[in-house]
């Protein structure tokens, strides 16, 4: 969870994001998930981004890094590889406005599966 309470009364205003995870961690977060046969997760999860308000709607957005262990399908070798995903994410203190705002969105549900998420108390849970 990222607290934004320092941000949030500002427009326009950064809040640098880094945070490490442990893999085991970072797989119970997703223990609905089934990861690839053969493909493993090595060392800790990494993101380094910022968040920044944009009238009361946060964007968090940076670079998600992990490293990970598979088997070459060609010549079945371990194969150790790193990851640098680029992501960004928009949370909404409300997010009836934006859903007026879109052909095809009518929930908050419809807003989260489509657009992004909703967040309360100055906290904003990637």
């Amino acid at each position: 969870m990222i607290d934004v309470a320092s941000i949030s009364e500002n427009n326009g205003a950064v809040l640098e994001v880094h945070f490490r995870e442990s893999v085991n961690d970072f797989q119970k977060s997703f223990k609905d998930f089934d990861f690839p046969k053969d493909f493993y997760l090595e060392n800790e999860i990494a993101f380094d981004g910022k968040a920044m308000n944009s009238n009361n709607i946060m964007i968090l957005s940076g670079v998600l890094k992990v490293s990970y262990l598979t088997q070459c399908a060609r010549c079945l070798k371990d194969v150790r590889n790193k990851l640098n995903i680029f992501m960004e994410e928009i949370y909404t203190l409300d997010c009836s406005s934006l859903i007026k705002a879109k052909d095809g969105v009518e929930s908050e549900e419809d807003f989260q599966a489509e657009d992004g998420y909703v967040y309360s108390a100055n906290v904003i849970d990637p």
